[in-house]
């Protein structure tokens, strides 16, 4: 098994693109609907310091492309994840397409199999979450 997996998905939700950037950008409320997150708190110099699966510690950096939206860097020892979320307006709501690119010797441990799942689970996660918070769409 290869040492880099790259898998997407997309999503249409019913919120707006400033709700759906609102809650991505909200890094310390993370844990609240990704799981893969124990805790995510500000670091001085402009990271945010992770807790993964309870037990993993590093960091987690955001950014933009020309390819996406928005750029969710994320790196534990034995893995770098590159995650982007692309957003297009839609009547009523948005169309969100997450691409997760995970690299070194902790993929072969999480196995292609659960790899290909992990965007399409943010994002019903992510979907789930924005039905239920009653204050996203208000922050824009």
């Amino acid at each position: 098994m290869s040492l880099v997996s790259d898998y997407s998905a997309t999503i249409t939700v019913a919120a707006s693109r400033a709700a759906i950037l609102n809650v991505l950008l909200d890094a310390t409320h993370l844990p609240d609907w990704n799981p893969a997150f124990t805790s995510v708190t500000p670091a001085n110099d402009g990271a945010w310091h992770v807790r993964a699966l309870g037990i993993l510690s590093g960091t987690l950096t955001y950014s933009t492309s020309s390819d996406a939206d928005l750029v969710m860097s994320i790196v534990i020892p034995g893995l770098s994840e590159r995650s982007t979320w692309t957003i297009t307006k839609l009547s009523g709501g948005a169309t969100v397409t997450h691409r997760v690119v995970q690299e070194g010797v902790l993929t072969r441990v999480i196995g292609s199999s659960e790899a290909s799942l992990v965007p399409g689970k943010r994002l019903s996660r992510l979907a789930d979450y924005l039905a239920h918070k009653p204050t996203v769409g208000h922050h824009a």
